[in-house]
């Protein structure tokens, strides 16, 4: 598995870090020069740090480069035919935003509650932001190409409404009408609806907000969460036909 997560100039470290239930997982970095970070490497890189447990591990990288990192997982002697594994990402800035409240999978149909926290840390206390934006952008999982094999049919009306409608943009509110709390709390909420594919769907947040002096500062975060059984993510009809966002 490879996700790509974007760094900010203003992050001042950050923290990739991974677990799963059992098994066996290796886990390594790429920086946006193309360098490898690997357990076996990680010393030869000033500022970083590698630790590792039974069922988790995580870099600490102090003064990451700006830009495009690469995340890359390969399992290891799985002992189930899937096993879901979860890979969180956190920095320190100026911003503070995270995503919360979301559940590890939900069943078809059933609306997803995306919330965001907010805040600056201009001073030495946490404050409220105002004039804050706040959207997310959520992208379903593609047509089910094994569930399609199965039946001898592969409905490529299906993909192609899928090309049409994989994506949709949210914009989040603090106004305590979307499910964010009360209004001005610095919690930013919006409800998605679209849970009818089962599979692996990607939450990408995107705050925007501005510093005292008026410079803006964007922050973006991603989430992924399963709808439905882990075993629908087998294989997928964009996968089949070769198809990348």
């Amino acid at each position: 598995l490879n996700y790509q997560i974007p760094i900010d100039p203003d992050i001042t470290s950050a923290t990739f870090f991974v677990d799963w239930p059992g098994s066996e997982v290796e886990f390594s970095l790429q920086n946006p020069e193309g360098e490898i970070i690997a357990p076996e490497t990680f010393h030869n890189y000033p500022g970083v740090d590698y630790q590792k447990e039974e069922t988790f591990c995580f870099y600490q990288v102090d003064e990451p480069k700006p830009g495009d990192w690469q995340a890359t997982l390969f399992g290891k002697e799985i002992e189930r035919e899937s096993e879901q594994v979860n890979l969180t990402v956190s920095g320190s800035s100026i911003l503070l935003a995270n995503i919360f409240g979301l559940q590890p999978s939900y069943r078809s149909g059933e609306e997803i509650q995306i919330k965001v926290k907010v805040f600056g840390l201009f001073e030495s206390e946490p404050e409220i932001l105002r004039d804050v934006k706040v959207t997310a952008v959520i992208k379903k999982p593609s047509p089910n190409l094994k569930k399609m094999l199965q039946k001898r049919v592969i409905d490529l009306g299906q993909f192609f409404q899928y090309a049409l409608t994989k994506k949709k943009k949210l914009t989040l509110h603090d106004d305590g009408h979307h499910s964010d709390g009360r209004a001005d709390d610095g919690i930013y909420g919006a409800v998605y609806k679209d849970t009818d594919e089962n599979g692996h769907y990607v939450i990408t947040v995107k705050c925007e907000a501005q510093k005292p002096d008026g410079e803006k500062i964007i922050r973006v975060l991603k989430e992924s969460i399963q709808v439905g059984p882990v075993e629908d993510r087998t294989v997928t009809l964009a996968d089949f036909l070769g198809i990348k966002d």
